[in-house]
Parts: structure tokens; sequence; C-alpha cells
């Protein structure tokens, strides 16, 4: 599910703030090991909105050791800007959100999410681990030279995510049914988890503020973007979700109980030949424009 990961780690945290186990502005290094952590000033809201001013990615895999001596040069990185003063995707600020989600609950993230999300959602397939079987029925996505592992199948495909496995940014294995569950509890319609409405609204309330922008017409909520473009450069307002590099995506609209998934294959056999824009914006003019037009006439939700 690539990206998509990072859906359930925002709603995995998002249990944990439920429960006043974690807070938004509670910092990183006082939930972990400090020199984890490049910046004393970075807080669980910076990392959930990409504000942090951590680097988009690192390659953890190209150093020699140990899980905690890949993750110690994390707290070596260099900041683009200080924390809370831009917008900046980060795959390295979900890696140390799940470390602290993972140190909170006192076990690994992969668990830690099943018990919390996964599980009560109804998504029973989703796992970070597939089994034999699941990994024969997954898809081949890229072949990868450096690292050097070949056709990647039944394995994370985001190079860091692999070298360390178990993290936030990515490594989610799903079906579409399961994709479909945990959309819902975006929608707030899934049988579990059950937060409280006013957390609902902050994740997906737009968490920045000027000058700091997406530059994109979506807006970035605790984990979650929103808004979707449509095929005519529109947005479907309202509308939560995530996409991945792999080719996966899923949205949620709060208002209507509507989901949507989409489920492609990008990076087969190499990243550079194909794109999904097209197909994200399509998908959501289906799912999301009739119901955006009608919503004071919906009947229910729709998946």
């Amino acid at each position: 599910m690539a990206s998509v990961t990072k859906v359930v780690t925002a709603l995995t945290a998002a249990t944990l703030i439920a429960d006043g186990s974690l807070d938004l502005e509670d910092r990183a290094a006082d939930l972990l090991d400090p020199a984890l952590v490049p910046d004393a000033r970075i807080t669980v809201r910076h990392l959930l909105t990409h504000t942090a001013g951590l680097p988009p990615t690192m390659p953890l895999w190209r150093i020699a050791g140990t899980r905690e001596q890949r993750l110690a040069e994390i707290g070596r990185a260099e900041l683009a800007a200080a924390p809370g003063t831009a917008h900046a995707y980060s795959c390295i600020g979900f890696i140390l959100l799940g470390e602290i989600l993972a140190r909170l609950g006192g076990t690994d993230l992969p668990a830690l999410a099943d018990e919390r999300v996964l599980g009560p959602a109804g998504a029973d397939r989703a796992t970070w681990w597939p089994d034999a079987q699941a990994r024969a029925r997954a898809a081949a996505t890229e072949f990868q030279e450096d690292p050097p592992r070949g056709l990647v199948r039944g394995a994370v495909h985001d190079e860091t995510a692999w070298a360390l496995g178990g993290v936030g940014n990515a490594g989610l294995f799903a079906t579409l049914d399961d994709a479909r569950a945990i959309a819902r509890v975006l929608a707030g319609t899934a049988p579990g988890p059950r937060l409280p409405e006013d957390l609902r609204r902050e994740i997906g309330r737009d968490q920045l503020t000027l000058p700091a922008t997406t530059g994109a017409p979506w807006r970035q909520g605790l984990g979650v973007r929103i808004g979707q473009e449509l095929p005519d450069g529109s947005l479907a307002p309202g509308v939560l979700g995530h996409p991945g590099f792999t080719g996966t995506a899923l949205w949620a609209d709060p208002a209507t109980g509507a989901v949507a998934a989409l489920l492609t294959n990008r990076v087969h056999p190499r990243r550079e030949r194909f794109e999904v824009l097209g197909a994200r914006r399509e998908m959501a003019r289906l799912a999301f424009a009739p119901a955006s037009a009608s919503a004071s006439a919906s009947a229910g939700p729709r998946a």
C-alpha cells in the first residue's frame, strides 16, 4: 500500500491521543531517545502534518549495521526548515512517529496498529508482515538495483522501510476490502475504532497556517490530505485520503460516508514508465463529484 500506510499510522496515533497516552504538542525528543530526533522543537503535530522540516527520505539501506544504527542516522539529519514553518512531505517524519507509537504502546507498530485500528475496522487481511500465501498473491512491484533486490514481490517496495522493517511511512499490505475498511474509519462509518468527534474534526482540519502551503490544491490534515483533484482541475472538498507511490490510494468523505480505493501497479517493472494521476482524478469524480453535487439529497453512505 506504500504511503497509504501513513493513514493507518495516523489513525493509530489518534487512538493514543483519544485515550490520553499522547498529545499533539508532545515533543518527539521527550518520547524517544533524544539522539534520534534532530531538533528538540519537533512535536507530534509536526510529524503528522509534514511540518517538522525533516528530509523526504534518507538512504538508510546503505548504512551497514542494526536497525537501531540506521534509525540513529535520522538524529543527524539536517532540517530544511525550522519545525512548524513549512510543509515538506517527509517519510522520515512518519518513521519517527511510528517509533513513538511503538514505544508508547509497548509493542511494535504493526502489532499496535492491528490491535487498535485494523482489527476493529475489519481490515482482517491487512498486515505489515504477509505470510507465504499472501506473498504469493501480492503484486510484483519494481525491479530494484539499489539496493540490489531484483524483482520485489511480497516485501515492502520502499527501500528505507525495507531496510528498517515495521515502520510508519510504508510497508502495509492490504486487499481492496481492507483498503475500503480503513477508509471507513476516516468516514466515521467503520465498526471501530471509535474516535471522539472533536478529534475527528481535528484530523480533517487544515493544519497549515500561512505562509506554509502544500504547493498543491489539497491541504494537510493530521496524516491525511484534505480535498482530491477532479479531472477538470476542481477539487472534491472535504474528502480525506492519501495516495501511495506504488499506485495505491484511498479516500473518504465524512459528510456523506462515501469511500473509495484505487489499487494500481504504477512501479512495475520500473517507476519511470507509468503515472496514475489521471486515474486517481477520474476515480475521485466517479466516487465523490456526484455525492458533492447532491449531498443535500443523499440517501446515505455509498461504497
